[in-house]
């Protein structure tokens, strides 16, 4: 199954995401998750919408981004915090990933 296999293809990681599982747990469970996930996608490209639940996400900014944030806000540059607040993060639903 395709999907079994882009599961076991994600990049391997033990954090988090949204929904409290890690990719580690989503590949040790491909088996099972595999048809449920392809239901999903498959009816959500009939209906032409995306599950509330797979459109959240967590995100964790790194200390190197921090540090620009910081150095930004210590020099009152407002206007350049935009371009530099989401260039560095962690997103998090691993299943809609």
């Amino acid at each position: 199954m395709e999907i079994k296999k882009i599961i076991l293809d994600l990049r391997n990681s033990y954090s988090k995401g949204y929904d409290n599982l890690s990719v580690d747990i989503i590949k040790n469970c491909s088996t099972e998750l595999a048809r449920p996930l392809s239901i999903i996608f498959h009816k959500s490209i009939e209906k032409g919408t995306v599950p509330d639940e797979l459109k959240v996400a967590k995100i964790i900014p790194t200390a190197a981004i921090l540090k620009i944030v910081l150095s930004l806000y210590l020099s009152r540059k407002s206007s350049d915090f935009n371009e530099v607040w989401y260039a560095d993060a962690d997103y998090a639903s691993k299943v809609g990933y």
